[in-house]
């Protein structure tokens, strides 16, 4: 699926570039442990921690 896929069925509206949109991904993790090639992580604030501070 397109990241511009997911977010259109999300109806989020994004300020990303064109190409970016077009980039396929394959599954998506909300734990940095379970990230692979390709996925899309979504971080969300935790229990114990708040998953923002895990992005790049």
């Amino acid at each position: 699926m397109k990241i511009r896929q997911l977010l259109h069925k999300l109806d989020l509206i994004t300020r990303l570039d064109a190409s970016t949109l077009e980039v396929d991904i394959q599954g998506i993790a909300d734990n940095s442990i379970d990230v692979e090639e390709g996925f899309a992580f979504v971080a969300i604030a935790g229990f114990e921690s708040d998953g923002h501070g895990y992005h790049h």
